[in-house]
């Protein structure tokens, strides 16, 4: 169900619900919502919200914290989750927020892109969210990575990690063992306090991830933390643990990678099927194209067919890899622009 900009009671707000085309699920992605309340109705207990969501997104809203606090009681059956910065003052109050996470044992799919205002502390409860396959917490600025091996140590099912734009620095990202990890998509990408120092250490370690298929480094270190002698270090740790899993290396934006790096890594890692190059300025304007092809290829209707309807598969009808483009439309993020 999308819903348009309003500023609704929430006292119909069980009415207009029903009418969306999905029962179970909620979706504010499309404009900035805004919850409001009748005058005089100010008492929680006077607000309805519908009890049995599965998917439920509320990203980019705002309104009155009443009205996020009964949000709040209402999520033991959600699947997939997309929350931000009004909700996390509301529930944060009186210690609330440890005993709405305790009640999420469904919880799968999580996303809190732009919650501007999330810290490290508060993302940590949610690792007791043990079913939790995807964590998106794209472009918080206020966190620095410190719940990372946490994450990978208790949510053994997640496969998803997306970083990108956190403020995570050499010294966090050089602490992250990524021993427990069996990822299957990991974006670092444009974290902007990464230096080569920080990805030289990091990269032979997720290099062993040998369930890992895509990796995604656009823009790190605002583009000057990947370099040609980083990118090979990689190639050379990959092959030698043997991880054949990994298709898709998102590298765009990179200031410092040279054509001639990009083809030497072809040449030690032959298995990687999309190397992305986009907007790296020292890689033949060729190699660039080709890369737009391939990207273009993959959305073909006659090769690969996407859905983003909660619950259903991304189909690929050809071998490939995903590009960036696909991953930020995929079931694997609720968000769409990347």
């Amino acid at each position: 169900m999308y819903i348009p900009k309003w500023d609704f009671a929430l006292s119909v707000f069980t009415s207009v619900f029903r009418v969306g085309r999905y029962p179970d699920q909620v979706d504010s992605r499309q404009t900035s919502t805004v919850f409001s309340l009748d005058e005089g109705n100010h008492s929680r207990n006077n607000i309805m919200f519908p009890g049995n969501l599965e998917y439920l997104d509320i990203r980019f809203s705002h309104g009155n914290p009443q009205v996020y606090k009964a949000i709040a009681g209402q999520l033991s059956n959600v699947k997939w989750l997309g929350l931000c910065d009004p909700f996390f003052r509301a529930a944060s109050s009186n210690g609330g927020l440890e005993k709405i996470i305790d009640g999420m044992k469904r919880l799968e799919k999580l996303d809190l892109s732009h919650c501007l205002l999330l810290q490290d502390k508060q993302l940590m409860g949610f690792a007791r969210c043990s079913n939790l396959k995807v964590l998106s917490v794209r472009r918080c600025s206020f966190l620095t990575g410190s719940f990372v091996e946490n994450f990978l140590e208790s949510c053994t099912k997640l496969k998803t990690l997306i970083l990108d734009g956190i403020s995570l620095d050499d010294e966090t990202l050089q602490r992250i063992t990524w021993r427990y990890s069996s990822l299957r998509h990991l974006e670092l990408g444009w974290c902007p306090l990464v230096t080569p120092t920080g990805l030289k250490t990091a990269l032979p370690r997720i290099a062993r991830i040998q369930t890992l298929e895509y990796l995604g480094l656009c823009a790190i270190g605002s583009g000057k933390a990947l370099n040609d002698e980083i990118l090979l270090d990689l190639g050379v740790s990959l092959s030698y643990w043997r991880n054949t899993r990994l298709q898709s290396l998102n590298v765009s934006r990179s200031r410092s990678l040279t054509q001639d790096g990009v083809d030497e890594f072809n040449k030690i890692y032959p298995s990687i099927e999309l190397l992305d190059t986009t907007d790296c300025p020292a890689i033949y304007s060729s190699h660039s194209e080709l890369c737009n092809e391939a990207l273009n290829s993959f959305q073909d209707e006659k090769t690969s067919k996407f859905t983003t309807t909660p619950g259903a598969e991304v189909l690929r009808q050809r071998n490939g890899s995903i590009s960036a483009i696909q991953f930020a439309r995929s079931k694997y993020t609720l968000e769409t622009p990347l």
